[in-house]
């Protein structure tokens, strides 16, 4: 589903891990949701 080993989601929910930008966009991509990275607007 999100091309990652299930120890590795595993280690993530427990917060053994901290999953790389590229991971963590897989796994809210296979929960339907998209990962956008956007420049703040200046004051």
């Amino acid at each position: 589903m999100t091309g990652n080993k299930q120890q590795d989601i595993s280690r993530i929910e427990k917060k053994k891990s901290n999953p790389t930008i590229r991971t963590f966009s897989h796994i809210l991509e296979a929960l339907g949701y998209k990962l956008q990275i956007v420049k703040k607007k200046s004051i």
